[in-house]
């Protein structure tokens, strides 16, 4: 019985880490984006400057090229943010999964014990040289 148990919690402690480090993959994921963005509104940000000193035809030129930065930061946001949530619903139905296999297991194991029991004991008054395991 107490290899079973360790063997159910032993699966429930890794199910409970592939969790956690799918949860710490999301928050990396969400790090990066938002490390993007704050290189991307830099970039912006100098390029704004760069509008002011230049004439209205670069200014136009440039306002172009920040509009399509933008599209772009902004479908990568979006596509960062769609794989973090199925990362998170992954981990999420992982655990579940593992919840019903534990649970269907420790169901399926508790109402064996006194059956097991008795095999034991009479595997013992077949064989006295079982005895002891």
């Amino acid at each position: 019985m107490d290899v079973v148990l360790g063997f159910l919690l032993g699966n429930l402690w890794r199910s409970a880490a592939l969790v956690l480090i799918a949860v710490a993959l999301v928050q990396s994921l969400r790090l990066d984006s938002a490390q993007q963005a704050a290189e991307h509104a830099e970039q912006r940000a100098i390029g704004a400057e760069a509008l002011e000193r230049s004439t209205a035809a670069t200014w136009e030129l440039h306002t172009l090229q920040l509009q399509a930065d933008l599209g772009s930061c902004q479908a990568q946001w979006a596509d960062l943010d769609q794989r973090s949530r199925d990362a998170v619903a992954a981990a999420i139905a992982g655990r579940e999964k593992a919840e019903h296999a534990l649970r269907d297991y420790t169901r399926r194991f508790t109402s064996r014990s006194q059956h097991c029991g008795a095999a034991l004991v009479d595997a013992e008054r077949a064989c006295p040289e079982l005895e002891g395991y």
